[in-house]
């Protein structure tokens, strides 16, 4: 049975979420070894953006800054997401890896089972999407959890996960949020520039998305609901997680990306370094 690395569970800051998952990406282009899987919080909300959208156009700067909410721009590609009460989870791995393969859709469909596994445990029954809604209110087009997209997480026709990749000589990272509390009217807010017609995208989010706590069958926590994710993982990969922490060169290229790119306002909003 194979071995995949566990990094400890941990709440940080945005910017350091983000360079911690790209250290281990940059690592394991350059050095190898085996899978790596991390479940983390974080300290305050945020908001991520993907690597090539336009924060000024679908992000409110200004709502943002009221409400002292971070905006981050995400290694990985995708919609923007409004992170709060939820579980992420990142995956860093070798695209030659069975049962992971060169194409994209087979990497998101093979770590999709494994949280449809692991939600099944607090007796959620979620299933992959077959294809996207196709009423997304324009205004929300921004927002990663408005659009379900083939292959990503509903649980009764509503999106519970949202999950995002980058790609680099044969690895891969994938991310994503499993939301365990939901805030429309806060979400609604952060992702658009004008308050007309409000109470109409708040409607649509709330039919939209779902969230753990709402479909929970037992009483969790984030520990729980990391650890179930965890086993729902290795019955479907067939491997044992084992528990390591960062190596000093992960730890020494969290520092240089957290210095040079993810606390500077020319990445997060321009995304340049």
């Amino acid at each position: 049975m194979q071995t995949w690395r566990l990094l400890p569970f941990e709440r940080l800051d945005g910017y350091e979420n983000m360079a911690v998952d790209e250290a281990v990406f940059r690592e394991s282009v350059l050095s190898g070894g085996p899978p790596t899987l991390r479940f983390y919080l974080w300290k305050r909300p945020v908001v991520t953006i993907g690597y090539g959208q336009d924060v000024v156009a679908e992000v409110n700067l200004e709502f943002c800054g009221e409400r002292n909410i971070d905006i981050i721009r995400r290694p990985t590609g995708g919609k923007a997401v409004y992170h709060d009460a939820e579980l992420t989870y990142s995956v860093v791995a070798s695209q030659a890896r069975p049962p992971f393969k060169e194409d994209i859709v087979t990497t998101y469909r093979a770590i999709a089972a494994c949280l449809i596994l692991g939600l099944d445990r607090l007796g959620i029954a979620a299933e992959l999407a077959e294809r996207g809604l196709p009423d997304v209110k324009d205004s929300l087009e921004g927002c990663c959890f408005a659009v379900p997209y083939r292959n990503e997480l509903l649980v009764e026709g509503a999106k519970i996960c949202g999950s995002a990749q980058a790609r680099s000589r044969g690895h891969f990272l994938q991310h994503g949020s499993i939301l365990i509390d939901f805030d429309a009217l806060t979400t609604s807010r952060v992702m658009t520039h004008t308050k007309s017609d409000e109470k109409d995208r708040v409607r649509y989010l709330e039919r939209a998305v779902t969230c753990v706590r709402k479909h929970a069958k037992r009483e969790f926590n984030e520990e729980t609901l990391a650890h179930v994710i965890g086993e729902g993982f290795e019955e479907e990969m067939n491997m044992k997680l084992q528990e390591e922490e960062l190596t000093l060169n992960e730890q020494t290229l969290k520092k240089k990306l957290l210095s040079g790119k993810y606390l500077t306002q020319k990445w997060n909003l321009e995304g340049r370094t």
